[in-house]
């Protein structure tokens, strides 16, 4: 949730983010979970994998506190009117990530070392 406060939703995409929900954050928009498989006992341990909230219009910088969903592989943002620079932070703490989608937006600021880094290691650097 702290990632949808630091942004304006002018359209109210992110409207239906209800962190009360029984099902939440799995049945927001934008975002896709998966079982973990590191639960304990018969209790399935549920974790955010993907979110995609491209094309929305959402503005504002990006939020450092990405970085609290670990397990996520795939992150598309792209699309929208983001501002600011990229956090620095972020990448050293989501070592699953796969796919990374931040064109169209309105970036600035150096592409943060652990960005290159994050990708030198993953030979995805072109």
């Amino acid at each position: 949730m702290a990632f949808r406060r630091a942004l304006r939703d002018p359209f109210g995409a992110l409207s239906g983010w209800d962190p009360s929900s029984p099902l939440a954050p799995c049945n927001w928009r934008g975002v896709a979970c998966s079982p973990s498989g590191s639960g304990s006992g018969s209790a399935a341990v549920v974790v955010v994998v993907e979110l995609r909230l491209p094309r929305l219009r959402l503005s504002g910088p990006i939020s450092p506190r990405l970085g609290d969903l670990p397990n996520l592989k795939k992150l598309s943002l792209r699309s929208n009117s983001l501002s600011g620079p990229i956090p620095g932070s972020l990448f050293s703490r989501l070592p699953r990530l796969r796919s990374l989608f931040l064109q169209s937006n309105s970036l600035s600021g150096p592409l943060p070392d652990s960005l290159l880094m994050f990708f030198s290691i993953r030979g995805d650097v072109r």
